[in-house]
């Protein structure tokens, strides 16, 4: 495969690994605080919730080195932020969710109230999740937009003056 190909697949690969990490690091933070046989058994309890906040953070992965190419100077940073805000909130509420195992490993600690209220919005943490990663994607391709790095469908000039190119 030469250069210029994989210089063209490189934004997806980010993606692809940036989704894929996410999950490892989710098994990895059931198997640690449980086992991975409880790891598998909650994975397949919540693995629509997990795959869209992994699938979410490689979209944002792959949106922000394809703008990154696009953008010069003090720009970058302003995505950076995005998508550092969003993917935070996403292994955020990963994490949040698998907290309630430490319980399991030191009782002692009082943390039974925490794991209980943990547990009691586990689905709520995800929510917040999946959506911040739905407006972290819509912030991307509206910098994007903004700085002619992509041209926005007829579908989201609906949205405008949100997806304007124009500056507020």
């Amino acid at each position: 495969m030469s250069g210029k190909y994989l210089k063209r697949l490189f934004p997806y690969l980010i993606g692809v690994g940036a989704s894929l990490g996410l999950l490892a690091f989710y098994m990895g933070i059931m198997t640690l605080t449980a086992d991975w046989y409880y790891a598998q058994i909650q994975f397949e309890e919540y693995r629509w919730w997990i795959i869209g906040l992994s699938i979410g953070l490689g979209i944002q992965s792959t949106l922000f080195v394809l703008m990154r190419r696009g953008l010069k100077g003090g720009e970058k940073k302003a995505a950076r932020s995005t998508l550092v805000a969003s993917g935070g909130i996403s292994t955020a509420s990963m994490v949040a969710c698998c907290l309630h195992h430490i319980t399991d490993i030191v009782p002692v600690l009082g943390f039974s109230v925490l794991a209980a209220t943990l547990q009691k919005y586990q689905t709520l943490f995800f929510l917040g999740g999946v959506l911040s990663n739905l407006f972290g994607i819509l912030m991307m391709i509206r910098l994007m937009a903004k700085h002619e790095i992509i041209r926005v469908k007829p579908i989201f000039k609906a949205f405008n003056p949100w997806f304007s190119n124009s500056n507020p």
